[in-house]
C-alpha cells in the first residue's frame, strides 16, 4: 500500500495485477488501472513520490512504470537489467532517486528520476536476493534487506556515493527476512519474515536492528504455523503504536 502526500488516496496492487486507488477517508474504490495498461507486465509494489503526481510500480520483471496519480493512467516506463526481477521500491524524500530491489541476485537499481538514467548497485556480496527497500527520514542512507546462502543481511547504502557503507546480520531466527522499515527518528530498522510455505517453516518474527550500532533484537507476532509477515509501515508520529506489520492472510498486527 502506498498513501498519496496529502493522505487522500491509497494505490495497492491485487493479485491479478490490477493497481486500485482507493479513497482514504471512506474506503471507497476512485478508480482502477487494469493490468492490461502494463501490457505482458504484472503490477507489483508501488512507491509514490512525494512531490510530484507520480507512482512508481515494479513488475517482477526488468521494467518499472510510472504512473500520473493525477489521471491514473500509466505515462511511461523504466527498462533494468535484463533478467532483473524487480520488487520492492522506495523514493528518496527530495523526489530524485527511486530504489529498486531486485528478487534475483544481490544487485540494487537506482532511478534519477530528474534525468531518467538507471543505475546498478552491488550490495552485500553474500546476498542471492535483495527484498525490502527503505529510505531514512533525511534521505542520507538506503537499508535494503539481502538474504543469502548462510546469513542475512541489512544494507545500508549512501545515497550520495551510492556505496555500501555497513552490513549489518539480520537475526538468524527470521527465515525470509522480507520488508523493512525505518523509524521516524532514523535510528531502527524493523524487518519482517515472510516464511517458507515450500519448507513449511512459518515467519512469526519482526526483528529490530539499531542502524548505529547494528545491534538486534525479535518480536514474536504470530504462532499461526502457516504465518507470512509480508509488510510493515511505521506512523510519522512516535506513538506507542507506531508500526503495523500486514499478514499475507490480509490481516495486520498493531504493536
Amino acid at each position: 500500500v502506498a498513501i498519496t502526500p496529502d493522505a487522500t488516496k491509497a494505490y495497492t496492487t491485487d493479485a491479478i495485477g490490477n493497481v486500485n486507488v482507493i479513497n482514504v477517508a471512506d474506503l471507497s474504490t476512485i478508480a482502477v488501472i487494469p493490468q492490461t495498461a502494463f501490457g505482458t507486465y504484472t503490477p507489483l509494489f508501488i512507491a509514490l513520490s512525494p512531490n510530484k503526481p507520480e507512482g512508481y510500480i515494479s513488475t517482477a520483471d526488468s521494467k518499472v512504470f510510472v504512473i500520473n496519480t493525477d489521471t491514473n493512467t500509466v505515462t511511461s516506463s523504466f527498462d533494468l537489467l535484463s533478467g532483473a526481477r524487480t520488487f520492492f521500491t522506495a523514493v528518496t524524500p527530495n523526489g530524485s532517486e527511486l530504489y529498486v530491489s531486485n528478487a534475483s541476485s544481490n544487485l540494487v537499481f537506482y532511478i534519477n528520476l530528474n534525468d531518467g538514467t538507471a543505475h546498478t548497485l552491488v550490495g552485500s556480496f553474500h546476498a542471492v536476493q535483495s527484498t525490502g527497500v527503505a529510505i531514512g527520514p533525511d534521505g542520507k542512507a538506503v537499508y535494503v534487506v539481502q538474504p543469502g546462502a548462510t546469513a542475512n543481511t541489512l544494507t545500508k547504502i549512501d545515497t550520495s556515493t551510492h556505496a555500501v557503507v555497513e552490513e549489518f546480520q539480520i537475526p538468524a531466527q527470521l527465515v525470509a527476512p522480507s520488508a523493512v522499515a525505518i523509524s521516524p527518528d532514523g535510528k531502527t530498522a524493523c524487518i519482517t519474515d515472510a516464511g517458507s510455505s515450500s519448507l513449511h517453516l512459518p515467519g512469526q518474527l519482526v526483528a529490530f536492528i539499531d542502524t548505529t550500532t547494528g545491534s538486534s533484537s525479535t518480536l514474536q507476532l504470530s504462532s499461526a504455523p502457516q504465518s507470512a509477515l509480508a509488510g510493515v509501515a511505521i506512523t510519522p508520529d512516535p506513538a506507542p503504536t507506531a508500526r503495523f506489520t500486514a499478514t499475507a492472510s490480509g490481516s495486520a498486527v498493531t504493536f
